[in-house]
């Protein structure tokens, strides 16, 4: 699945126009990509968790 059907589904799944799917889709992204970045993990109920993989020294 590609970002633009991700959006399409989303956007079927919560009745959204694409357009507000596709900004609430980026803001979800930006959000997790900046906890992530900042080493702290990211853990969604029922989801596999999301956290910065350990740099090696």
């Amino acid at each position: 699945m590609n970002r633009r059907e991700l959006v399409l589904a989303l956007a079927e799944r919560t009745e959204a126009d694409r357009r507000t799917a596709d900004e609430t889709l980026t803001a979800l992204l930006e959000i997790i990509t900046e906890t992530v970045a900042s080493g702290d993990p990211v853990a969604i109920s029922g989801k596999a968790p999301a956290r910065k993989p350990a740099t090696r020294r």
